[in-house]
């Protein structure tokens, strides 16, 4: 699907190549309707500020997604949410109006930005699951597999290779906790296999993770 909706959004007038570096803001919060971009590669952080200007983490973008999504579907023509480069990322820009004209003319694209609706709805309901969580290292445990998901690399029929070096402080961004008790809890789970740390990469075992937290949906194409 993602396929498709790459090649639609590549065949319109208004597409064009760009490029951001590592902590680029590519949408500003309150921005109002303009393009909307399709990640060619790279990841994106959706985060807002809270009053006290501190960092909430509310999702991560990966490799044929589209965003702001909503922009696409004539929505609210503003953000409430930055969207910030984690590492380089390359993207195609489309003017959000030609979307919508070319999402009322071509069935397939319309499906496939439709599939792409459905997906990101289903993370947001699975992270408001993570932040349910009681204590730290079970948000922690139901994590693991949303980041395998959206920035890991698989490297055995368990095993996911995080391809982007998340910092405690940005897990801790994603789950509301503070960064001295993530860092506390990844020991804990290093000892009970769900993931490990050397060369400074995070390598995820979905083996060690409860079938219950794992959400099948990031694991399979539709």
């Amino acid at each position: 699907m993602n396929n498709v909706l790459e090649k639609a959004l590549k065949s319109l007038s208004s597409s064009k190549k760009e490029s951001f570096k590592s902590s680029d803001i590519i949408v500003g919060s309150e921005r109002k309707q303009k393009s909307s971009y399709y990640i060619k590669n790279g990841h994106v952080k959706v985060y807002s500020l809270n009053a006290d200007g501190n960092i909430k983490t509310i999702a991560l973008l990966k490799s044929g997604d589209v965003f702001p999504l909503n922009w696409s579907f004539e929505h609210s023509s503003g953000t409430f949410y930055y969207y910030k480069a984690m590492g380089h990322v390359e993207t195609y820009s489309v003017d959000s109006n030609e979307i919508r004209n070319k999402l009322n003319d071509d069935h397939e694209a319309t499906k496939a930005a439709h599939t792409a609706s459905v997906k990101l709805t289903w993370d947001f309901m699975e992270r408001i699951k993570c932040l349910q969580m009681p204590y730290t290292q079970e948000k922690l445990l139901r994590l693991l597999p949303y980041l395998a998901a959206k920035i890991g690399v698989k490297k055995s029929s368990t095993k996911y290779e995080l391809s982007y070096q998340i910092t405690q402080e940005e897990i801790a961004q994603l789950i509301g906790a503070t960064r001295e008790s993530v860092s506390a809890h990844l020991v804990e789970l290093e000892k009970r296999k769900a993931l490990n740390r050397n060369n400074k990469r995070i390598v995820i075992d979905m083996e060690y993770v409860p079938e219950e937290y794992i959400c099948g949906l990031w694991f399979k194409n539709i």
